[in-house]
């Protein structure tokens, strides 16, 4: 029944996008504690990330082409938050003195 996996996709992609921008969230909140200025960035696209996964999940079947928009959006801002994540990451392990 390759329907239901079409009808299912959406809530399936939508939970992973919301469970990442989750784990972005505390993200953003450890990178405040380590004093990383540009902080905010990945706290906003985290919340602009839940918000679009709890919208591909209670909201599934509204529009194929509304729906294929807002997931491209997601994914296009789940890779921006990845980048910002990779790039601060690398930022304060730069930072830190190496331990022997």
């Amino acid at each position: 029944h390759p329907q239901n996996i079409i009808n299912l996709l959406p809530v399936v992609i939508g939970l992973f996008i919301m469970i990442d921008g989750v784990f972005k969230f505390q993200i953003a909140f450890d990178a405040k504690r380590f004093g990383l200025d540009r902080w905010w960035l990945i706290f906003l696209l985290s919340i602009v990330a839940i918000g679009c996964g709890v919208f591909l999940v209670f909201k599934p079947f509204e529009s194929i082409s509304a729906l294929m928009v807002i997931m491209g959006i997601t994914i296009i801002i789940d890779g921006i938050q990845n980048l910002n994540v990779a790039i601060y990451t690398i930022r304060v392990v730069k930072s830190k003195p190496p331990s022997i």
